[in-house]
């Protein structure tokens, strides 16, 4: 059946205060049974469900800006910063494309936990008058955190949130 099996863990016996490393490693050891469900693995032991790990959502595919906070902290709606599209991005294989709204974009990403780097963006350099693109493009290269929740992607700034996207 579904049965995992745990031998002999390593730990870096760093201290850390108010963490029970020992409790943790105690619960993953010997044969436990498991279980996938609503993209959650559960570690039963006997009846007990002991461990619960959620899979993160993934920053693959194609999403589309559905919220821009701007600093100049205007009222702009998002169709007057982006009149002729909306801005997209998609994440694959840690490369990002997409376009700003106006021209296109490439980079690169690195996505470790829920840090998020993007990097080595390069754009067209079609001028099209009153699209935002700048603004859009200085929050790209300043993100550092991802959260997906509820089936959208917020990027941050320094714990500042930036931008939302919705799945394609």
């Amino acid at each position: 059946g579904n049965e995992i099996t745990f031998g002999n863990l390593m730990s870096t016996m760093k201290a850390c205060q108010n963490v029970e490393d020992s409790n943790f490693s105690s619960k993953l050891s010997g044969k436990l049974k498991y279980d996938m469900h609503d993209d959650k693995l559960l570690l039963i032991q006997g009846d007990i469900v002991v461990m619960t790990f959620v899979r993160p959502g993934t920053l693959s595919g194609s999403w589309e800006l559905e919220e821009f906070i701007g600093k100049d902290k205007s009222a702009k709606s998002l169709d007057d910063r982006f009149p002729n599209q909306k801005p997209t991005l998609t994440f694959q294989n840690n490369e990002v494309f997409g376009n700003d709204g106006c021209n296109n974009l490439t980079g690169g990403y690195v996505a470790i936990g829920n840090s998020l780097t993007v990097k080595n963006v390069a754009t067209t350099r079609m001028a099209c008058q009153g699209v935002d693109s700048s603004a859009f493009g200085e929050r790209l290269n300043n993100v550092n955190k991802y959260e997906i929740k509820d089936g959208k992607l917020i990027l941050f700034a320094n714990n500042v949130k930036t931008m939302v996207f919705k799945k394609k």
